[in-house]
């Protein structure tokens, strides 16, 4: 397989990029409005479009990110911050689920852009942007990659985070964004020991206030089940979940089934 030329910017990438923007009214009718077939035939298309992608040679200075990136320096207190969580993550040997001790993680890699290139791709069409994957993870018990997208307090909403979890997924489950994935410092299963990868959307802080917040959850919520449960997607993907993801008073983090509800439904 010779180097890429370009980026694909499919239909999935694209509904991750104009949602992100839009106000959070636009979003809640988005995520009413959305089917999991549509997110399906989307994934799948994606898919399609990144089997043929390929960086050899367009890797200079870091495969995902830049060589010379460091964790040092930076503020790890900050509980609105993603990059705070990551580390306390990245601190700790695995992070249990409660509710499905099967789903137990830990941590690999935090903020990877699975299109990165040096130099620098042009974008099929002349326009587009990266996804950037929030989390890099890896099943405790098998190694199974998990794309994971962690929204901390009011960090957008489930339904986007779910849709950046799928996009990125579906540019990093072709064989070779596998085998780049193989590069990364921490250990994750090949591709050949594990085909499939994993969905986490992680919710740190969640409001506990607006309706919106919480219709939104539901959405993402139905998807996510549906989509795991579609035969299609199968061969590609596992686990689609959404998790509560909690940190206790001495700063470690445990993760939970149990996902938040309205206040008046306690």
């Amino acid at each position: 397989m010779t180097a890429s030329t370009e980026i694909a910017y499919p239909r999935l990438t694209r509904r991750y990029v104009e949602l992100k923007d839009r106000p959070s009214e636009a979003r809640l009718q988005a995520a009413q409005t959305t089917t999991a077939a549509q997110l399906r035939t989307e994934f799948l298309e994606s898919v399609q479009a990144f089997s043929q992608f390929n960086t050899e040679g367009l890797t200079d200075g870091g495969e995902f990110f830049p060589a010379s990136r460091t964790d040092d320096g930076k503020d790890l207190k900050s509980d609105t911050r993603t990059f705070g969580w990551a580390m306390t993550l990245k601190a700790m040997k695995s992070v249990p689920v409660a509710g499905s001790n099967d789903l137990a993680f830990r941590y690999v890699e935090r903020e990877i852009i699975p299109t990165r290139t040096k130099p620098q791709l042009p974008f099929a069409g002349g326009e587009g942007k990266h996804v950037r994957v929030d989390l890099v993870l890896a099943n405790v018990a098998t190694g199974r990659p998990i794309v994971g997208e962690l929204k901390i307090a009011c960090d957008k909403d489930p339904f986007t985070g779910l849709v950046q979890a799928l996009a990125g997924a579906a540019q990093l489950v072709p064989a070779h964004q596998r085998k780049r994935l193989m590069t990364l410092a921490r250990r994750l299963a090949s591709i050949a020991d594990e085909p499939l990868v994993d969905v986490y959307v992680l919710l740190g802080n969640f409001p506990t206030r607006g309706r919106d917040r919480f219709k939104q959850l539901d959405c993402a919520v139905e998807l996510a089940a549906q989509l795991e449960a579609d035969d299609a997607l199968a061969r590609h993907l596992g686990r689609i979940r959404i998790l509560a993801l909690r940190r206790d008073d001495r700063g470690a983090m445990s993760a939970s089934t149990r996902l938040p509800t309205p206040p008046a439904a306690r």
